[in-house]
């Protein structure tokens, strides 16, 4: 009989956003259910995975491949309920990962376009070279009848600002090269914003961003299903929050 609902989450691709994500989770637990004390919180395993990324190196996914599923072995093994990966770059394995386990996996594409605003707004896609190459946010919003907005020139000034944010953290020249993707998003009649990068997160909320009638994080959206999947477990087993 299960006595509580446990989440598992696979982070570790880049390390640095681990923590960043329990936050969101802590976030989300206090806005959609009221979580206050400790107590209140879902039962979560978190194993830092760090999967090595040459994605063009001959043999190089079937090596990132034999570092998944040690990573989620070990989190079936500890029986959790729900799993999160939060990495657009990882997505890309997510069929792979339904081979593996056998639980509700929370699919980070997914969750983000479903969590869009209905109205249908012309948004910028903001993502690594990886990401789009892989080309899962452009089918899915696609499929989705999604207008988006994405070139060549965008895709220059993201890099250079994750670049300088790997770099250089929030620095003056990172501030500048965000409120330049603004004002290029802007002029190309652009009125949201998707991001699905993890350094680009900690520019939502700088100058430039206000201009914007909506901004969706896939970090947020992923947080945020996450804590949805918690609860809808909970219920359906009788069980009290937390």
């Amino acid at each position: 009989m299960t006595t509580e609902i446990v989440l598992g989450i696979l982070t570790g691709h880049g390390p640095r956003t681990t923590a960043p994500f329990l936050d969101r989770i802590v976030t989300f637990c206090q806005n959609l259910y009221g979580a206050k004390l400790d107590s209140d919180l879902p039962h979560m395993l978190i194993y830092s995975l760090p999967v090595p990324f040459f994605p063009n190196k001959a043999g190089g996914n079937e090596i990132i491949k034999e570092h998944l599923f040690r990573g989620i072995d070990r989190l079936k093994n500890a029986q959790i309920h729900i799993l999160a990966v939060p990495s657009n770059y990882i997505h890309h394995y997510y069929d792979y990962i339904k081979e593996i386990i056998n639980i509700p996996i929370l699919n980070i594409v997914n969750v983000t376009v479903e969590s869009l605003p209905k109205n249908n707004p012309k948004l910028a896609l903001l993502a690594a070279n990886s990401t789009i190459d892989n080309g899962s946010y452009q089918k899915e919003l696609e499929n989705n009848n999604i207008h988006f907005f994405h070139n060549d020139e965008l895709q220059d000034n993201v890099s250079q600002l994750i670049i300088s944010l790997k770099q250089t953290g929030l620095s003056s020249h990172s501030l500048k090269l965000w409120k330049k993707i603004c004002n290029y998003c802007l002029d190309n009649n652009c009125d949201s914003i998707i991001n699905t990068n993890s350094e680009i997160s900690h520019c939502l909320k700088y100058e430039g961003s206000e201009y914007f009638t909506h901004i969706t994080d896939s970090y947020d959206a992923l947080a945020s299903a996450c804590v949805k999947k918690y609860l809808l477990l909970s219920q359906q087993n009788n069980l009290k929050f937390g």
